[in-house]
């Protein structure tokens, strides 16, 4: 679970009580607020832990993080590319 500690749109107060009720749970806090997550310099810090997270949970193979790999259609190779 990845918290903003400076979040005024979801509690990340509320999400840490979640989070700690629940097993196995990986805490990932970031001293920012709701939207700075989608901006540089964390976005791409958050988007490669959610998107570790996801490829251990759904047990894909892991991406290639260079953009230089992206195939010759221009859009970003995906794990489902890789898989095919």
């Amino acid at each position: 679970m990845c918290l903003a500690d400076r979040d005024l749109q979801a509690s990340s107060r509320f999400a840490a009580r979640i989070a700690a009720r629940m097993p196995a749970v990986k805490v990932l806090r970031y001293p920012a607020g709701h939207f700075d997550v989608y901006l540089d310099p964390l976005f791409p810090e958050i988007s490669n832990a959610e998107a570790d997270f996801l490829e251990a949970s759904l047990r894909i193979r892991p991406r290639a993080r260079d953009t230089d790999d992206a195939p010759a259609s221009g859009r970003p190779a995906s794990s489902v590319d890789a898989m095919n």
